[in-house]
């Protein structure tokens, strides 16, 4: 059930409530606490350094970014017209792609390699929103924690020279006695769009992770991403 400002004026409580109100910025007879949907696309990519894979080790690069797909549930606790806490729970895909010349001792020559994972997450975002009133709309703006955890990951490295090609697979992403990652990941979200007031809105984030996921390898390797997404609160 929606709480609304109407709802507990009619409950009773003091006259003084209403100046109450207007001095915390509740001027909108709106629901205090709203939930909603929300799903767009994913540009995620890892940041390693001296990283050690069963394919080699990765030095100190930002590896192109790899396309996914985010979606889920929020829920907007409104504080005031210009403040909200918004916890979301999020499905969201992340990885790389790695591609480069090589040389191979194996096939004998040079060519080409592409290293790619794709990681699956359950991911669990708690933001605190500041609200710009744009007529009966907002201009949104929000940071906070988020704590995710891997559900799926799988590994493929491909190496092609001249006609020749070894492709080697790997699924012991979060799990198995040489897993690459650990599955808990922690960082910082950040995120502005726009919401109307019919409850639409359009939402772009940016998340990077603060501790290393590098699982049972040596180096480290960090989450990040950007991501765009269309919702709506009811």
């Amino acid at each position: 059930m929606l709480l609304s400002l109407s709802t507990l004026a009619q409950s009773g409580l003091p006259r003084n409530f209403e100046r109450t109100i207007a001095k915390m910025g509740l001027g909108k007879d709106e629901p205090l606490v709203k939930f909603g949907i929300k799903a767009g696309v994913n540009l995620s990519g890892i940041h390693t350094k001296d990283f050690v894979t069963p394919w080699g080790v990765l030095t100190d690069k930002i590896a192109p970014p790899k396309y996914g797909v985010i979606g889920g549930i929020v829920v907007d606790f409104r504080i005031s017209d210009y403040f909200s806490i918004q916890p979301e729970l999020l499905a969201t895909t992340k990885g790389c792609i790695r591609e480069g010349s090589v040389s191979s001792s194996v096939l004998g020559g040079s060519g080409h390699r592409k290293w790619q994972v794709n990681l699956l997450y359950l991911e669990l975002p708690l933001f605190f929103v500041g609200k710009i009133p744009v007529g009966y709309n907002n201009i949104f703006l929000g940071i906070g924690p988020y704590i995710a955890y891997g559900i799926y990951g799988k590994g493929k490295d491909l190496l092609e020279v001249n006609t020749d090609s070894v492709v080697k697979t790997t699924d012991e992403i979060f799990t198995g006695a040489n897993k690459l990652f650990n599955p808990l990941d922690i960082g910082a979200f950040f995120c502005t769009g726009f919401e109307w007031d019919m409850g639409l809105f359009l939402n772009v984030g940016y998340s990077r992770g603060l501790v290393s996921i590098a699982g049972d390898n040596e180096g480290k390797v960090v989450n990040n991403g950007i991501n765009v997404s269309v919702g709506f609160k009811f």
